[in-house]
């Protein structure tokens, strides 16, 4: 006998190493010198014109700073290769509040001391402990997050946008691309992390992709044998919305990179030649797979963001 919760659990592939599109550079003052602040020097993101890329893909792909990466996924749902949700981070790269937009699936209480308290796991509320603590009261005011809403027996409704959390520098739509990288031969994957803007460019390049591979081979897959390209586009000015000592405020952004997801050229001329068969696939339904939706949650969505996406350090930015 298994456990179900345990025995069903959604897909988490094991991640080997972090790609990333920017690198964290001490933020100067008026005079030109580190701001500190609680004795720790402040920090800020920088976009890079390249992908930041462990060693291993360096020696891999024979470049230190590369623009373009060739890769494939070893996962066939859209959901497993690039898992998304609106997720809150503190200062710290903790994940504070995870939803899909429905329904909360993930979120902590902040103490003072930066002590985090699970009350909802995995969609399920602790409602015990969210009362004892008088966050139901707390959030009903209009503060922290804005809803003790209840969904079915065990949930809280996830407010999405119109959460006063929801904005730049807070809760925002949050992915990962997970993929493996040609001659890197080890089991596991790669990890993109990116948001809403993105998000919504990778998801319709894949689907894209995927209805050119079943009008030729008969199957909208976009795992392997698929073989794409992966891009980092700019630079370009975009206005952005960014948050500076607790406000929102427009800025003109020179220097924007994205990433871009394509069918490798090479791999499609191979197809178009009729030198490709893809494999053979069992048909199982969604239901054999996850089972209850409510039971299931990816806990490597909890892990640790690669560097902070803001740094302002505002109190007021945290869900006290």
């Amino acid at each position: 006998m298994t456990i179900k919760q345990v025995a069903e659990q959604r897909l988490r592939p094991k991640v080997i190493g972090r790609v990333g599109m920017g690198i964290t550079v001490p933020v100067l003052d008026k005079k030109g010198e580190h701001v500190v602040r609680d004795g720790k020097p402040v920090t800020t993101p920088k976009a890079t014109p390249y992908f930041v890329v462990p060693d291993d893909v360096k020696v891999a792909t024979g470049e230190d700073q590369p623009r373009q990466l060739r890769i494939h996924f070893d996962m066939e749902r859209f959901e497993d290769v690039i898992p998304h949700h609106a997720m809150l981070f503190m200062g710290n790269g903790e994940v504070v509040c995870m939803g899909d937009g429905e329904k909360v699936l993930y979120r902590c209480h902040v103490a003072k001391d930066y002590a985090m308290t699970p009350v909802v796991y995995g969609a399920v509320a602790r409602w015990s402990v969210i009362e004892e603590m008088g966050l139901a009261q707390l959030w009903q005011d209009g503060n922290g997050y804005g809803t003790a809403e209840r969904i079915g027996t065990n949930g809280l409704r996830c407010l999405y946008m119109e959460c006063p959390r929801y904005g730049p520098g807070r809760c925002r739509p949050t992915g990962r691309l997970r993929f493996a990288i040609e001659g890197i031969t080890r089991h596991g994957c790669y990890q993109l992390t990116f948001h809403w803007n993105p998000m919504r460019d990778l998801i319709s390049q894949l689907k894209t992709g995927a209805e050119w591979i079943r009008l030729r081979l008969g199957r909208p897959t976009i795992a392997y044998p698929a073989r794409w390209l992966l891009n980092l586009m700019g630079p370009e000015e975009m206005w952005m919305k960014v948050r500076v000592r607790g406000k929102v405020e427009n800025r003109l952004i020179k220097e924007v990179y994205t990433p871009e997801l394509e069918l490798d050229p090479l791999w499609m001329e191979e197809v178009e030649a009729g030198r490709v068969v893809l494999p053979a696939m069992e048909r199982i339904s969604e239901q054999d797979i996850w089972g209850p939706e409510e039971e299931q949650m990816d806990n490597s969505l909890l892990e640790r963001e690669p560097y902070v996406e803001t740094s302002n350090g505002e109190d007021e930015d945290l869900p006290f």
